[in-house]
């Protein structure tokens, strides 16, 4: 049995056989804006030492962000037309229904989601039905998210989870928020998936003065913050 492992089956031989459109660690999909980054100086700072000012790189959320989940890449190019009343048309090179059983291109209606969630904000919702399977050990899930700090105000990939050790089927799904024409070309990064074991949570409510949760804390304090310069910067400059 599978243990610690996401396969993503490919219903496409050609899509199988072009490795560079297979879905990918997110480790390989850290943006450039965040790569480039590099520290200022720190205004009248007299240290030598304390001199380069802390940024997003040392950020554990940031930095964990790109650490977890895998890229769903366009297997091929998506031209997409949503009007203004809500209806869209599409159109694409190859047709994955042979390969799915279900339109290269679907949707979920108005009647069926942004009637209930946002109908002045969403105009419609295409979904892209893709020649890939996602399967994980028994117990657990993924999340589906949009692809993060992606610079796409006008569109947004749905959050959403799947019990993927017993529906497989990636259908992606894509709320546009303007009429217009979007392109999606071959490569382009349509969802994120992270992992995610079934568990059930209690939770209470607790004072941190408590000694249970204050010495907790303070031991954690003088990790996190017992040192002058950060030394979580996983992407040197």
């Amino acid at each position: 049995m599978l243990q610690n492992k996401v396969v993503f089956a490919i219903q496409s031989n050609g899509l199988y056989m072009n490795k560079e459109l297979h879905p990918q660690p997110m480790s390989k999909f850290i943006p450039d804006w965040y790569k480039n980054i590099k520290s200022d100086k720190v205004p009248d700072e007299v240290f030598d030492y304390l001199k380069k000012l802390k940024t997003a790189k040392t950020c554990p959320s940031f930095v964990e962000i790109f650490k977890e989940g895998y890229v769903v890449l366009a297997p091929q190019d998506y031209v997409i037309k949503i009007d203004e009343d809500g209806t869209f048309i599409w159109r694409t090179p190859i047709d994955f229904s042979i390969d799915t059983g279900h339109p290269t291109v679907g949707y979920h209606s108005y009647d069926q989601f942004h009637k209930f969630y946002n109908e002045k904000k969403v105009y419609a919702v295409p979904k892209l039905n893709l020649p890939i399977q996602i399967i994980t050990p028994k117990g657990y899930s993924v999340r589906q998210m949009h692809f993060p700090y992606a610079d796409t105000t006008n569109y947004e990939t749905t959050y959403g989870v799947l019990k993927s050790d017993k529906v497989h089927s990636i259908n992606i799904q894509i709320m546009f928020y303007k009429p217009g024409e979007y392109v999606f070309k071959q490569g382009t990064p349509l969802a994120v998936y992270v992992p995610f074991k079934r568990e059930d949570f209690n939770y209470q409510v607790v004072n941190a003065k408590e000694n249970k949760y204050k010495n907790l804390i303070d031991k954690s304090k003088i990790k996190q913050f017992g040192i002058l310069k950060n030394q979580t910067n996983y992407y040197k400059d």
